[in-house]
C-alpha cells in the first residue's frame, strides 16, 4: 500500500501528514481530551504538550534541571484569544 499524504493549508502556513518537512508537530484524540505535541526543529527547546478538553487547556514542557514537568492551565477562551492575538497588531482587544 502506497503511503498517504494530505496537505493541509493553516492559518500559519502549509502543513502536510506522512511527509517530514521542516517542523513536526502530532495529533492524538483520546476518550476525553485532545493532546497536541510540537517537537523543536532547532532542538534547543524540549516538546510542548498542549492537552485540549471540552472546557480547559493545559499545556507542558519538561524541565531538564529541575526533572519535572513545567504546567499552565487556562480555559478554552483564553487559549483563543492566545491564537486569535498572533495575527494582530499591538492594543486591547474585546472578543465578540
Amino acid at each position: 500500500m502506497g503511503k498517504t499524504t494530505a496537505l493541509f493549508a493553516g492559518h500559519f502556513g502549509k502543513y502536510e501528514s506522512g511527509n517530514k518537512g521542516k517542523t513536526m508537530f502530532t495529533i492524538e484524540h483520546q476518550s476525553e481530551d485532545t493532546i497536541i505535541t510540537t517537537l523543536d526543529a532547532s532542538g534547543q527547546s524540549e516538546d510542548v504538550e498542549v492537552m485540549i478538553d471540552d472546557d480547559s487547556v493545559f499545556m507542558r514542557q519538561w524541565h531538564e534541571k529541575r526533572q519535572k514537568y513545567e504546567v499552565l492551565g487556562m480555559s478554552i477562551q483564553q487559549f483563543n484569544d492566545i491564537i486569535a492575538a498572533m495575527n494582530l497588531p499591538e492594543g486591547a482587544y474585546y472578543a465578540k
